[in-house]
């Protein structure tokens, strides 16, 4: 499912408030269950894990707002906030313009890279080139790679990069970037285009012995500018809570601590 079929999904697996606050007025906050390490994941014990699990926690207690965490399939986190059935939103959402049209995004609490990934055992190069958009920009060069098949999320800002620059691979939509790896790994497509925070475990676990980073995707505005959670458009009073908040916790340190604790160094 691409950005632009977001808001026609409007058929989303009921809610269920999972943590923090029983409260009538608590901030209802919606983020995936499917497991997206090191950003989040919800364990078999119904616990919230990752990095912005912390940080909402860090936040709500900051801002002093009650927050109730609610299950929702990622590709419905957006369709569910504009039938108000949520106030806020994370699920590592990349800043970009056509997110923008639709919701609110508070600063950016993190930037990260894209990369592809593929076998070691592979002798193809993959190359960069000029952004034929953007003179000034490079993008990846899929002239080498034509006909290979590609794996990356649904609606993710990865899909969209494909859609406009990799014309000459073949893309294969999945639900989860975990499906997009077993894919890879069960040799159902050649190469997997996925946040390059996500791709690191993978590569340090035994599945992922094999395989490497063939590019680090130059940055552009098709990819976004940073990631930040987000609430309805003109929902300007949670919105100045919650930049108030996250400028607090840069500040004391905290999202700082928050960050190293779930993202290790690049290598």
């Amino acid at each position: 499912m691409k950005l632009k079929a977001l808001l026609g999904t409007l058929s989303v697996a009921a809610l269920t408030t999972l943590s923090v606050a029983n409260a009538a007025d608590a901030v209802r906050v919606g983020i995936a269950p499917e497991p997206y390490l090191p950003f989040s994941t919800l364990t078999a014990a119904n616990e919230w894990q990752g990095f912005e699990p912390d940080l909402l926690r860090s936040l709500c207690e900051e801002v002093k707002i009650e927050c109730s965490f609610n299950a929702v399939a990622w590709d419905g986190l957006i369709p569910s906030l504009k039938e108000n059935k949520l106030d806020l939103i994370v699920g590592a959402f990349s800043i970009n313009e056509e997110r923008q049209k639709i919701v609110d995004f508070s600063t950016p609490y993190i930037f990260e890279a894209s990369v592809v990934i593929g076998m070691k055992s592979d002798s193809k190069q993959v190359a960069v080139k000029t952004d034929p958009n953007n003179a000034e920009g490079k993008v990846i060069d899929d002239a080498n790679l034509s006909g290979m098949l590609l794996g990356t999320q649904a609606a993710s800002v990865q899909s969209v990069y494909a859609d406009t620059y990799l014309g000459e691979m073949t893309t294969k939509y999945y639900d989860t970037a975990d499906n997009v790896v077993a894919d890879l790994t069960a040799g159902r497509v050649d190469y997997a285009l996925l946040p390059e925070a996500y791709v690191g475990p993978f590569l340090n676990t035994a599945d992922g012995a094999d395989y490497t980073v063939k590019a680090v995707v130059p940055s552009n505005a098709v990819l976004g500018n940073g990631i930040g959670m987000a609430v309805d458009k003109g929902n300007t009073e949670l919105m100045g809570k919650l930049n108030a908040g996250l400028a607090a916790l840069e500040a004391s340190g905290k999202l700082t601590e928050i960050t190293v604790k779930w993202f290790p160094v690049r290598k």
